[in-house]
């Protein structure tokens, strides 16, 4: 049994020749697949798609100059409002320093027992 199984083996898997023109058919496909893989990236990029680039490039330099100029409005008016209240700061402080002197000696003249 195991001799019958080997020649049935034998004759089932043995040589085939390829048939005529199966390298030339193989090789075409493969030159095919090459040219359109190639082709998926266009060797140039058309006007349309240059002036999309182009004007993408364009709107993000233009929002990034606007976001600068308005980062620049921003800080200067938190200066603007920084000195106010230093300087409101300081008219408070002086006047708060004016009251408490007038109440010193308001008091002081009436520990004398002026009026």
């Amino acid at each position: 049994m195991s001799d019958e199984f080997e020649q049935e083996l034998k004759e089932g898997l043995g040589r085939v020749p390829a048939p005529e023109g199966f390298a030339d058919r193989v090789m075409g496909r493969v030159a095919r697949n090459e040219r359109l893989r190639f082709r998926v990236m266009p060797q140039r990029v058309s006007y349309a798609w240059q002036m999309a680039i182009a004007a993408m490039v364009l709107l993000a330099v233009l929002f990034g100059v606007g976001e600068t100029v308005h980062r620049r409005e921003e800080r200067r008016r938190a200066e603007l409002v920084q000195r106010q209240f230093e300087v409101a700061m300081r008219v408070t402080g002086r006047t708060l320093n004016g009251v408490g002197e007038r109440i010193s000696r308001a008091g002081m003249k009436d520990e004398r027992g002026e009026q």
